[in-house]
């Protein structure tokens, strides 16, 4: 069974078994925290980046190494992941064989928001 289609059933067990009034297992308690962060995440995103952007940067987000849900881009083969933080704030890193490569940090209210974190990945290009 491939990934997307597991993710399927596993949504529909966990929703058949809150409907039933169980309580959910500790993963399924994970899967639907993380669930509502990718929503989360991906609402900031379509705040931040109009759709050409989020399409040309295959701009999406994911589930990170460490657990934490991140906004992963590519552009001309290269990858770039936007981290946020509780305190509003996010970082863009560059990903590369070296390792991670922080490029900005800034707040999610700065108004120039999403040029810088554009201009950042361009610099790296």
């Amino acid at each position: 069974m491939d990934r997307k289609l597991q993710e399927i059933i596993s949504d529909a067990r966990r929703e058949l078994r809150k409907a039933s009034g169980l309580a959910l297992t500790p993963e399924q308690q994970l899967e639907e925290q993380q669930r509502a962060e990718l929503w989360a995440m991906n609402k900031f995103l379509s705040n931040k980046f109009d759709i050409h952007q989020r399409l040309e940067l295959n701009l999406k987000a994911a589930i990170g190494s460490d657990q934490s849900v991140v906004a992963m881009f590519q552009a001309e083969d290269k990858h770039f992941r936007l981290a946020r933080n509780g305190n509003k704030e996010c970082t863009l890193f560059f990903l590369d064989s070296t390792g991670d490569r922080e490029l900005i940090h800034l707040p999610e209210s700065d108004p120039q928001f999403t040029n810088k974190i554009l201009v950042a990945i361009g610099d790296v290009l």
